[in-house]
């Protein structure tokens, strides 16, 4: 028990799944602290909007000399209106409230929600897209992998019939050229194996630079899935069509809300000379202003009933976007589900096919013994049956494969 839960626990460690390495691959993402810096922006610049609810205050001030002031024209007898001095001098505080601005602040807080939404969503996309890079190089390497190994099992094979061959060679009942041809198939077989190494560690490095993790030490599981009869679309480009509607339609209430009244309170509160609420006290006085305003502009020649129709055929183009994407995948998913028949078919010739010509290629190793065959017919047909077992094991990975690549259509 021991020793089996030691070999299972070496086993798991060095082992990889296809579900891993998309998660690796999303976070080792550059685009995936994005979302932070996107939401951070997001809230500083809702707490921006925010203040436009706050009073709002401004220091204001000035010295300035004038080369002539207001004078009575006329004159009373015993009465002396000083006129005001020529350098004037004026500090105020000005404070506005923002009463009720028709809900302008509110929309235009909605309209930063429903950006945020729709860059997230925009970046998930992206994110989703190294999904379908990873399947890829994954099943680039299970396929090497795969054809490594029977070229293997082709060796060890073709090297065992060499010790046979060797011994006939040596009893004078076989030609040495038959231990010959089948030396020089096995070094073709040393140099296609050697090559199929150098194709992997190129698909490894790749797949390494992606996910931010070393492969070499660990062993691929090949995936399986199973295609239900119906599939739902959940793809993150959804999303992004959801979220251009809701910006939109946000858009659309800030058009209503543009000619809206809207309401104010203020006060002024300065210090000058002379005092500007009463010109006659050309002294240092300080004074003050409080009151209520009010705006209202009714008529804008009907802008913004336009930009409500803009943001309604925009809505509308959304809709016929997001219909022409449905059907693009629907229409590559159906090819998908062609080549899974087919390729169905082709796993079960593919077993016949082997089996029937591992039988030739026995029979013929069997003449070769006897010497009534040379070696070239018996590796001819030996050939055969390696491609015939090769074709039906990358068939099978193809398959799972294409059964992968179909539920990653649908955001599975």
């Amino acid at each position: 028990i021991i020793l089996a839960l030691f070999f299972l626990t070496v086993s798991s460690a060095y082992s990889l799944t296809l579900k891993e390495c998309k998660g690796l691959a999303r976070k080792n993402s550059p685009l995936l602290k994005e979302f932070f810096v996107n939401k951070e922006v997001n809230q500083r610049e809702i707490t921006n909007l925010e203040t436009l609810y706050y009073p709002q205050f401004s220091l204001d001030g000035q010295a300035t000399y004038q080369s002539d002031v207001f004078k009575l024209p006329i004159s009373f007898p015993g009465v002396n209106i000083a006129s005001p001095d020529k350098d004037q001098y004026q500090a105020a505080l000005t404070i506005n409230q923002t009463i009720w601005d028709g809900g302008a602040a509110k929309n235009r807080i909605d309209l930063k929600k429903a950006a945020l939404l729709l860059t997230n969503a925009n970046l998930e996309a992206k994110l989703f897209k190294l999904d379908e890079i990873i399947n890829s190089l994954y099943f680039i390497i299970l396929v090497i992998d795969k054809n490594i190994e029977m070229l293997r099992v082709s060796r060890e094979t073709l090297e065992s019939n060499r010790e046979q061959i060797s011994k006939l060679v040596e009893a004078g009942a076989s030609l040495a050229s038959n231990r010959k041809s089948i030396e020089i198939e096995i070094l073709k077989l040393n140099s296609q194996i050697s090559g199929l190494g150098i194709d992997r560690t190129t698909a490894a490095a790749s797949l390494e630079y992606w996910i931010g993790s070393n492969i070499s030490a660990n062993e691929l599981i090949v995936p399986t899935a199973e295609v239900p009869q119906s599939l739902e679309l959940f793809r993150p480009e959804l999303a992004i069509f959801d979220a251009n509607k809701k910006m939109n339609s946000e858009m659309q209430d800030v058009a209503y809300v543009s000619i809206m009244p809207k309401f104010a309170a203020f006060g002024k509160f300065g210090y000058g000379k002379p005092n500007q609420l009463n010109f006659v006290e050309n002294e240092w006085k300080s004074y003050y202003q409080v009151g209520v305003r009010f705006s209202w502009q009714p008529f804008d020649w009907f802008n913004s009933s336009r930009e409500v129709e803009i943001a309604e055929m925009n809505t509308k183009n959304i809709d016929y976007e997001r219909e022409d994407f449905v059907r693009n995948i629907e229409i590559a998913a159906l090819r998908d589900k062609n080549e899974l028949l087919k390729l169905q078919d082709l796993i079960e010739q593919d077993k016949i096919i082997a089996f029937a010509q591992k039988e030739i290629a026995d029979e013929k190793y069997l003449q070769l013994a006897a010497g009534t065959v040379n070696s070239s017919e018996y590796i001819m047909e030996y050939n055969k049956y390696i491609q015939a077992e090769i074709s039906s094991a990358i068939n099978q990975l193809k398959l799972e494969m294409t059964k992968i690549n179909l539920l990653n259509k649908y955001g599975k």
